[in-house]
C-alpha cells in the first residue's frame, strides 16, 4: 500500500510563499473577490 504524506505538499507551499510573482497574483485575485470570500471558504 502507498504511504501518503504531506511532506511534498509543505515544501511546495513553502516555495510558494517565497514566490513574489504567485503572492501578487493571489493578492490580486483577492481584491477581486473581496476579503471576504477567503473567509467563507475556511467554513
Amino acid at each position: 500500500m502507498i504511504e501518503i504524506t504531506t511532506e511534498k505538499y509543505i515544501e511546495e507551499a513553502a516555495k510558494g510563499i517565497k514566490n513574489t510573482v504567485l503572492q501578487g497574483a493571489l493578492a490580486n485575485l483577492q481584491e477581486r473577490f473581496g476579503t471576504g470570500t477567503a473567509e467563507g471558504y475556511k467554513n
